[in-house]
């Protein structure tokens, strides 16, 4: 880590400094007393949005500032957190921090109290203020290390996880349900002419256990991910623990174009005529969509009990397409054989019917060990 504190005395802006130093030694970290002449304020969320920020500070301060220190106590170096920037990078980025560059000067700090990240940035005169806004902007546009990830939404946040291994050329699905997924979802997201005006899609897979609904999702990731395009599963545990209106608005906000998956979605989106649920209002709230999205996301949903779900959710706009994924016919039961156990189907297993592509791992699994 850079010594910031051994370059206090090469600051242009003597003025400014002395006034943020007042704020720090008046043991108030309320930045509006130390308004010099122009400043502008920015609030982000604990998770996504404020490591997104800390980052993006934390590289501009390396590149250009001309002193750093921690906000509370300017004689020491900026607070830090670590966190992961990929599955298995770690980066360790400034938090609690006042930094003062020849436009003017930059302040972090975390409220937790609040659970919530404020930058501040004042500068002497309106000029220097806008081209300190825009640098910043620039880093925070080009500090998005998740979008473009995989990416799995669970009670305690957003992390990283491991992009799948399957491709779609190891599924094995009939030509038309795969043309029709294909064009909801892939050549939704990568074709710019079909997101141009309509900007969601949104998908259910159902169909018995082990068919290939999973699978589906999983190659589709691959493909997507080539694109960079923003993979997310959805755990069903996030709408006890976090709001859905939050999580769609920060998805819009900072990762599409997205592909976004629930999985198992009745266990959530049951009928309430069955039984009461306190998630199905909040699902429908989100799904009609809290603001119009700038970027194309595509959203998928699947289901072993499709008879369960709520008739509201399965209505058009909040899902437009169904597609029902049916036990394997025999030549593609033969086929998902070729690719999976590495050659032809015994005729005896051919004729049993409801085989699928899970059956057929668990065959090659027994061989394995035998």
């Amino acid at each position: 880590m850079t010594d910031w504190t051994a370059k206090a005395g090469t600051s242009n802006s003597s003025d400014l400094f002395l006034e943020i130093v007042k704020v720090v030694e008046s043991k108030t970290i309320d930045l509006s007393t130390a308004k010099p002449n122009f400043s502008t304020a920015f609030g982000y969320e604990k998770g996504l949005e404020m490591f997104i920020a800390c980052y993006a500070l934390t590289r501009m301060v390396q590149d250009h500032a001309k002193f750093a220190g921690d906000i509370r106590k300017f004689t020491e170096q900026p607070s830090t957190v670590t966190i992961f920037t990929n599955l298995r990078e770690k980066t360790k980025i400034f938090q609690d921090i006042v930094a003062i560059f020849d436009l003017g000067c930059i302040a972090g700090v975390y409220l937790q109290n609040k659970e919530i990240y404020i930058i501040e940035i004042l500068a002497l005169n309106e000029k220097n203020l806008r081209e300190l806004e825009s640098l910043y902007s620039k880093y925070v546009a080009e500090s998005n290390f998740y979008q473009g990830k995989c990416l799995k939404f669970t009670r305690d946040g957003l992390s990283f996880i491991a992009p799948p291994e399957k491709t779609l050329n190891d599924i094995v699905l009939p030509e038309s349900l795969m043309r029709e997924f294909k064009l909801n979802v892939i050549d939704f997201l990568c074709i710019e002419k079909l997101h141009a005006v309509i900007k969601k899609r949104s998908i259910i897979l159902h169909g018995p256990p082990g068919v290939g609904k999973t699978s589906l999702i999983s190659a589709t990731f691959t493909e997507l991910l080539k694109h960079h395009v923003t993979c997310i599963f959805m755990s069903d545990d996030v709408f006890r623990k976090l709001s859905l209106d939050l999580v769609l608005t920060l998805i819009n906000k900072y990762l599409t174009p997205a592909f976004l998956v629930f999985e198992d979605i009745d266990l959530i989106g049951y009928d309430r005529t069955i039984s009461k649920s306190n998630v199905i209002g909040p699902l429908l709230s989100a799904l009609d969509g809290v603001e119009p999205y700038k970027l194309p996301i595509a959203i998928a949903a699947t289901t072993n009990r499709f008879d369960v779900l709520d008739s509201a959710l399965t209505r058009p706009v909040r899902f437009d397409r169904r597609l029902e994924i049916k036990y394997p016919e025999r030549n593609e039961i033969d086929e998902l054989f070729q690719k999976i156990v590495g050659y032809p189907a015994p005729g005896k297993l051919l004729g049993m019917g409801k085989i699928t592509g899970a059956h057929i791992q668990e065959i090659k699994k027994i061989q394995c060990l035998s």
